[in-house]
This record gives C-alpha cells, sequence and structure tokens, in this order.
C-alpha cells in the first residue's frame, strides 16, 4: 500500500495519480494501479525479447514483492498497459504534429533514410527503392469459440464450427503500420474474377509461366483449406532493402493469397510512384497476375518490376532464372532481396505471447515491436549495415584479375561475350516449347496400342486355360468342389480380360478418330517407331523430375542443419534424414541413368559425385534437353564457362552495389545533419510558447539521434579503405511529390502496352586502355546500362541490455 500526494492543482484525482508515477487500473474509484516504471521496463524489456509475455512479467512482479500470483494481477496490468500505450501514442502525435510531420504516410515516406531521404543532383536510377514482401504463419491467433456446442435435433453434437464468444473490440492498433482487412479484401479472387478471364480469353493458350505449377506460395483457389481454429492465420508485410518495415497486414483465415501482395504493391505504389522493385518469393507468377489485373495499367505507367530473392530464385527453372534471377537482373546490384526470412526468424518469438491474445491485444504487440525494430535496431545498424555491404562489394570487384585470367585461359575476347551466352541460353530455353499436342496424343496412342496388345494377349491366354485333352490328362478335375472353385475362378479372369481388352479398345478408336488414323499402327511401322521413341523420352524426362526433387530436398536439409538455433536432437533426426535422402538419390540415379540409356542417342552416365555438386535448379534443364541442338555444343553449356558467367555477373552487380551506395551513404549523412538541425529549431521555436511540448520534442529528438555518432565513427573507418570512392559530405534534400492514385475496378484496362522504359543514366568514363572493359565496377561510374543497389544479408543487433 502506498500513500498518493493529490494536489488542488490536479485536474482531477487520476491526474493526480498519474503525475505521482502510476497508471491506475480503473476510471472511478480506483484502488490498484501500475508504476509507470514497472509498464516501460515491460515496453522495453519486450522489443527486446518478445516472447516476453503478460502473465510471465506480471508473475515476475509477485516474486519480486514477495506476494503469492493473483489471478486479476493479469487483467489489471492489462487495463494499465493499454492506458499508458494509448498515452504514449497520444504524447507523439502531439509532437508529430507540432513538426508538421502528421500528414497521411509520413511515416512510410520516410521511413528508410537510406531509401526516402533522396538528395539534389542524385542520378535518377532503375529501382529508385528496393523492397520484399512476404507471408508468415507463426503469428497465428485462435479465434475463442463458444464452450458448449450446439446441439443438432437428435441430441447430438453438431458438425457445424462453434461460435465465436469474443468480445467485439473496435480499437485500432496504434500507428499506421496496418492496412485495414477492407483494403486487402478489395484484391480477393470474386473481383478480379472478370479481368483473370478476360486475359486469358486474350492470351488463347494461357500462362507460359515455366513456375506456374512449381510453386504454390500464391494460393488463389477459393476453395484454399482454412485453419478453422483460427481467426488470424498469420502476417504479410514489406521491408524496404534495409529492413525498415514499410507495412503490414493480417491474413485471415486464408494461406498467402495473392490479395496480400496487391495489396501492398497498391499502397506502395501510391506512397512511392514509379521505379519500385519488389521482391517476393514467387515474384514471376506475381508479375503474371499483376499485369492482368486492375492494377496493371498503373504498376506499368510507374515501372513496377516485380523480383525474385536470390534464395529463393535458386528453386525456380532455368528459363524463370535466367530472367529473373537476382544475379542476372540489370540494376540490381548485390541485393539479395531476401530480407522477410530474417525477420521472420527473430519476429517468430513474438508468435507464444499472441497466440490466445484478443484480436486488438495480439495487433498492438506486434505493432509495438516493429515499432521498436524500426526506432531502435534498424536505427542502429544501419551504418553497419551499409558499410559492411560496400566492403563485401570491394571484396567481389577484387575478383577482377581472377576472371581475365579465366577469360584469357578459356580464349573468351571480352565480357561482350559472357553477356551474349546469357542471352543465347534465353533464347535456347525459350524456344523449348511444350509438347505439341499431336505428339502427346501420339503418344498416349502408341502406349494404348501396347496396352491393347497386352490386354488381347492376357484374354487369349485366359481362353485357352482349360481344354478337353487337360481334362483328360488331369484326374483331379474330376473333384466337382475343386472344378467348380477352378471354373468360376477362370471365368473371372475372363471377364476381367474382355473388359480390359473392350475399354482399351474404345480407347484406341477415340484417338484413331482424333488423329484421322485409317489404319492401325503395327510394331514394324515408322510411325510406332517414333512414338516409341517420344515415350522414351517421356520416361527420361520424368527421371530427371525425380532426381531433381530428390536433389533439391537434400540442398534445403544440409542448409537447414547450419541454421541457427537447431538443437541437438533435432540436428541428429536431420542428419538421419539426409543419410535416408541420400539412399532415395542413389536409387533415382540408377533409374535415371537406365532412362538415359534407352535414349535414340543415349546420354553419358551420371555419378553420385556429378549429382551432389548441384545447386540450382536449373542445373537439371541441361539434362531434359533431347529433341533439338545437344547444348553441349553451346558456349555457355560448358561448365567452365558457365562458372566464369556467375562470376562475371556477380562482379558486374557488385559494381552497381557501390554506385548505390554512394547515393545511399549521403543520404544517411545528409538525414543525421538536417535532423538535429531541424528538430533543435523547432525545440526552441516551440518552447516559446509551449515548454511541456518542447520537452517531448527534446525526447524525440534524443530518440532520433541517439545513434548519430556510431554512424559518423563507421563512416569514417569506411572512407579510409582503399576501395571507398564515395563521398562523406551531406547534400540538401530533393523534394519528390507523388500523386496518390485510386485503382477504378471498373474501367481499369488489364490488356494495354506497356510504354516505353524511360531511365536515365551517368554517362560513363572512357579509357583508352585494355581496361575499359572493367570501367564499370567503377564506384563513380555507372554499370553499361543503369544504376543500383546492395546485397547480402543483414547483421542485426541482438544484444537484450538492461541499464538500471
Amino acid at each position: 500500500m502506498k500513500e498518493l500526494d493529490i494536489l488542488q492543482r490536479d485536474p482531477s484525482t487520476l491526474a493526480g495519480i498519474v503525475r505521482n508515477g502510476i497508471i491506475p487500473c480503473s476510471p472511478a474509484k480506483p484502488k490498484v494501479g501500475v508504476t509507470i516504471r514497472a509498464l516501460e521496463l515491460f515496453r522495453t524489456m519486450k522489443g527486446r525479447s518478445p516472447s516476453l509475455s503478460k502473465t510471465s512479467f506480471t508473475k515476475a512482479l509477485c516474486d519480486l514483492h514477495k506476494l503469492p500470483d493473483s489471478s486479476t494481477l493479469l487483467g489489471q496490468f492489462t487495463i494499465a498497459y493499454d492506458v499508458y500505450v494509448e498515452i504514449l501514442e497520444r504524447n507523439r502525435a502531439t509532437v508529430l504534429a507540432a513538426l508538421k510531420r502528421d500528414t497521411p504516410s509520413w511515416r512510410l515516406k520516410n521511413c528508410c533514410p537510406a531509401c526516402t531521404y533522396k538528395l539534389e543532383g542524385e542520378p535518377k536510377m532503375r529501382f529508385e527503392m528496393l523492397f520484399t514482401m512476404d507471408g508468415n504463419n507463426s503469428l497465428k491467433r485462435v479465434l475463442r469459440r463458444a464452450a458448449v456446442a450446439d446441439l443438432s435435433e437428435d441430441g447430438g453434437e453438431t458438425s457445424a464450427p462453434r461460435p465465436s464468444s469474443e468480445r467485439l473490440d473496435d480499437r485500432q492498433p496504434p500507428g499506421d503500420y496496418y492496412l485495414s482487412r477492407e483494403t486487402v479484401d478489395k484484391w480477393c479472387r470474386d473481383a478480379l474474377d472478370p479481368f483473370l478471364r478476360e486475359a486469358e480469353a486474350a492470351a488463347e493458350g494461357g500462362t507460359d509461366n515455366p513456375c506456374a505449377g512449381s510453386w504454390k506460395s500464391i494460393s488463389d483457389d477459393l476453395a484454399t483449406k482454412m485453419w478453422g481454429i483460427y481467426d488470424e492465420t498469420g502476417v504479410f508485410l514489406a521491408l524496404c532493402r534495409h529492413g525498415f518495415v514499410l507495412l503490414i497486414c493480417d491474413m485471415v483465415r486464408s494461406g498467402e493469397l495473392s490479395k496480400y501482395p496487391l495489396a501492398m504493391v497498391e499502397a506502395l505504389l501510391n506512397a512511392f510512384g514509379a521505379g519500385l522493385g519488389g521482391g517476393y518469393d514467387v515474384g514471376c507468377k506475381l508479375e503474371e497476375l499483376l499485369a492482368k489485373s486492375p492494377l496493371g495499367s498503373r504498376a506499368r505507367e510507374l515501372s513496377y518490376t516485380s523480383l525474385i530473392g536470390i534464395f529463393h530464385g535458386r528453386g525456380h527453372s532455368r528459363k524463370c532464372q535466367v530472367k529473373n534471377f537476382a544475379r542476372y537482373v540489370l540494376g540490381l546490384g548485390l541485393e539479395p532481396l531476401e530480407e522477410a526470412e530474417e525477420f521472420f526468424s527473430r519476429s517468430n518469438a513474438l508468435a507464444g505471447s499472441t497466440r490466445y491474445s484478443s484480436r486488438f491485444h495480439r495487433q498492438q504487440d506486434i505493432v509495438l515491436y516493429l515499432q521498436h525494430i524500426d526506432r531502435v535496431e534498424r536505427a542502429a545498424g544501419l551504418s553497419k549495415l551499409l558499410c559492411s555491404r560496400y566492403k563485401e562489394a570491394i571484396k567481389v570487384r577484387r575478383m577482377i584479375p581472377e576472371l581475365k585470367r579465366l577469360m584469357k585461359k578459356l580464349n573468351i575476347a571480352d565480357t561482350s561475350v559472357l553477356d551474349e551466352c546469357l542471352r543465347e541460353e534465353a533464347e535456347w530455353l525459350e524456344t523449348r516449347s511444350k509438347e505439341p499436342l499431336v505428339e502427346t496424343l501420339e503418344m498416349e496412342y502408341y502406349q494404348r496400342l501396347v496396352n491393347l496388345n497386352a490386354a488381347e494377349e492376357t484374354l487369349k491366354k485366359a481362353w485357352e486355360t482349360t481344354t478337353p485333352q487337360q481334362h483328360a490328362s488331369n484326374p483331379a478335375l474330376n473333384n466337382l468342389a475343386a472344378e467348380s472353385k477352378r471354373v468360376a475362378d477362370q471365368e473371372r479372369a475372363r471377364r476381367a480380360a474382355l473388359e480390359l481388352q473392350l475399354k482399351h479398345t474404345e480407347a484406341v478408336l477415340n484417338l484413331e478418330k482424333k488423329l484421322g488414323i485409317v489404319e492401325r499402327w503395327k510394331s514394324t511401322d515408322p510411325e510406332w517407331e517414333a512414338a516409341q521413341m517420344l515415350v522414351a523420352k517421356r520416361r527420361y524426362q520424368r527421371c530427371v523430375d525425380e532426381l531433381e526433387l530428390a536433389v533439391v530436398a537434400r540442398i534445403f536439409e544440409l542448409g537447414a542443419m547450419n541454421r541457427a538455433h537447431i538443437g541437438y536432437k533435432l540436428r541428429v533426426h536431420m542428419a538421419k534424414a539426409i543419410q535416408a535422402r541420400s539412399t532415395a538419390i542413389r536409387a533415382c540415379l540408377e533409374r535415371y541413368n537406365e532412362a538415359a540409356n534407352t535414349l535414340p542417342i543415349p546420354r553419358d552416365p551420371l555419378s553420385w559425385d556429378q549429382v551432389v555438386e548441384y545447386s540450382f535448379i536449373g542445373d537439371f534443364e541441361l539434362l531434359r534437353e533431347t529433341n533439338r541442338v545437344d547444348p553441349g555444343e553451346k558456349l555457355w553449356a560448358n561448365p567452365a564457362v558457365r562458372y566464369v558467367m556467375d562470376m562475371y555477373f556477380k562482379i558486374k552487380r557488385g559494381g552497381e552495389e557501390i554506385f548505390r551506395l554512394n547515393l545511399e551513404i549521403p543520404r544517411h549523412i545528409t538525414w543525421m545533419k538536417d535532423e538535429e538541425e531541424t528538430l533543435a529549431d523547432m525545440e526552441a521555436e516551440v518552447a516559446e510558447t509551449d515548454e511541456f511540448t518542447a520537452f517531448q520534442i527534446h525526447l524525440y529528438a534524443e530518440e532520433r539521434t541517439r545513434f548519430n555518432a556510431l554512424h559518423r565513427k563507421r563512416y569514417r573507418q569506411l572512407a579510409l579503405d582503399p576501395g571507398f570512392t564515395g563521398s562523406l559530405k551531406p547534400g540538401t534534400r530533393r523534394k519528390d511529390e507523388v500523386q496518390s492514385m485510386d485503382v477504378d475496378f471498373e474501367a481499369a484496362d488489364s490488356l494495354d502496352e506497356p510504354p516505353a522504359e524511360h531511365v536515365i543514366i551517368p554517362e560513363e568514363e572512357t579509357e583508352s586502355e585494355e581496361d575499359s572493359d572493367w570501367e564499370d565496377y567503377d564506384g563513380e561510374a555507372a554499370s553499361e546500362e543503369e544504376e543500383e543497389e546492395v546485397s547480402e544479408m543483414m547483421e542485426r543487433l541482438v544484444v537484450v541490455s538492461l541499464d538500471k
């Protein structure tokens, strides 16, 4: 029990309690309160340790005060915490209004200094901003239902789900991170169906997406299985390439549907305008869907590019890779577009404390965690990230002498040959069309004929099973019971053989009608032999698919073995799974070699050592080609040349990376200078009329500038590197205006031709020396056609500290 001093000048008793540093748990005659210090301690600790729950914290408070655990304390603490968070949000809103930072989407448009704080005199890049988006189902929330099931008319329990027992709570989470459910549902399948049907009718043949059947992240089927026990089944969010959170929305009673990325793209186009590049696990499918949707014309107008992360890109077909793989995308730099995976690996810790929360409290915890990530961890680690990426890009550039040596050894004249190799490979893959319908029908006809011949042979044997001569020579047949059973078995076998023969005959007749065949093929006919070879090739390709699946599973399991937070027992279990997978791969390899040997031109057998070295899904594409020119005759199919190609494109992206970093670092430096000066000036100006708001601006400035000295120290150390070609001189911010636009579902035309792309490219420096081929990799020069961005997974501060 603590006595409080309530002064007459206090507006009310509650205000007096708060002035004493306590948040009351009731608006009328409060008897219990929680100190602000305890509430702030919990808020700060939960940011650093998301798994901390209110239940654990209140129990710890009871332990500290030597009190028994109280079941009511959790509810009282939750009430006080909600009030405290609301006070913080309203206080921040007052500060932002005083600073004129309360306009719609101000946070979104200024979330990351390196992405959004553009300077005067900067060249325009193909990708003005890069972001990644993805969904995660760890942050599910159980929908609380009525305790007693409804009874059916016969007195038994009905199979229908029980009604929800949750109270209506229309409170909104703090901040503006969340997209509303209404905004997301605007892009549901019902709204898109008319446009998809129109686009498919215009295409006359469906999609040409090589990954259409391989990736299932986008599940647009209205019959998608829902998880009945959950309301929110996860979250879908977008992050900039430096890890700052742009937007988030809940996945509601569904998997990762296409409406979530479409809603994200619309919101980001409205906020940032032209030049966006968005990474997504199935960016190729999203690109196709985006083009057919009402958003397609606006996305083309603003030159939006759908991209695929470098990790997930390895799981796409080679035809998709030569177009979308991050290593080959001009202007992308070394950016991996996989920030979401790193984010989810840490946010998963929040799941346990939100699984049984109310809808509002779950969103509140998520938003407070996002605020901590942006305001503390990302803000502290931004310079570290930029510096580490710069050093990695410098390291990549130092591979140039080795690349030159290998090119000389392989008699490759210049880098244009390597660019041409990629172009030729893309053309070769493009010409590999699907099986023509006639070929497909001929293969089916051949197989039906084989089945029919086998069925007729079986039927013939069934009729010839018993003859009068067999009866005379076999005294055992005179046994009436045994004879009756034998006759019945033979009759059933004959009927089955006859039905099978009639079934195959009907199928053969139907195919002969479709193919216009007058005379049935025989095994000696050339058509029979041609179809037989096609079937052999199909069997071979299926063996390749089977081998590919087994190898990819092994690659993923090996990668998981090295992941953090994998315990000893799980690691042992995974090791056994990998051992079993190796046995399966050997069996697949044997079947592959058998099928390869039956081809018209037998393939060289694969060895175990060759297969386990495969790291790209695209490596299997070369095995699949059996019809046209042997890819082994092409320069790009040479393993040594492909190794050099990978090195060359990585170096090329490294030059683009340095170019982008030479823009992002001055942006951050300018932001620090402007933020310090602006907030100091505003604090002094507001102090003349409102000293309380001025003090809150002072606290806001401390939060925004607390890491500036650390950032400047890191940049000064980076400038000492001989490979650094940028500048640490502050610039002047450029004012950009982006027009927002709502999509009209009735007037949108998803089939318009995209306008010609316009990209401003800095002029390249000219050299007369033989090294002119490598000028693209100088930090002061642009790459050959555009300019660009960065890569490498982020390094994050994961230190949990508490200063008392």
